[in-house]
């Protein structure tokens, strides 16, 4: 019985190892999804514009101003990227960790923003090395707290 036992426990161990470890298709999902980070922290729109899809699906927080659902670069860029910068000038997010199951990516964030700092995730799914969805989960309250008093327009 404790042969058996040690076998099992053995087969799990391995197992779970096995499970933790990332594929060459794992190393390649969430390199796509740095590549959208990267030019985005540089402020390269068209590089950024070149990581999405061109029907990619973002969908923004109801707790944020610019809460919706918003289809390719150009709409994200003009009714998320552009509101953020009127309310938070300083705005900017560093990329911390990323963690992907399937073509999902789960990206661990720093957002910075109106002088604080907040934790965040956002969920990306990666097809043929693009963005077709992007999923931001921030602190809205954190944000709108520290936001301009300006409305965006």
């Amino acid at each position: 019985m404790l042969k058996k036992l040690k076998v099992v426990a053995l087969g799990l161990v391995t197992l779970s190892i096995t499970a933790c470890q990332q594929t060459t298709d794992d190393a390649e999902i969430i390199e796509a999804a740095r590549a959208g980070y990267a030019a985005f922290q540089q402020g390269d729109m068209e590089a950024w514009a070149e990581t999405q899809s061109s029907d990619v699906e973002w969908i923004a927080p109801k707790s944020l101003p610019y809460a919706g659902t918003y289809y390719g670069p150009q709409e994200v860029m003009d009714n998320v990227f552009a509101p953020i910068l009127q309310l938070w000038p300083d705005f900017r997010v560093t990329d911390v960790d990323y963690k992907s199951s399937g073509n999902t990516v789960f990206i661990t964030t720093k957002i910075f923003a109106g002088g604080a700092e907040s934790d965040s995730i956002h969920v990306a799914t990666i097809e043929d090395g693009k963005y077709v969805k992007f999923q931001i989960y921030d602190d809205g309250g954190f944000m709108m707290q520290s936001a301009t008093t300006d409305e965006p327009q």
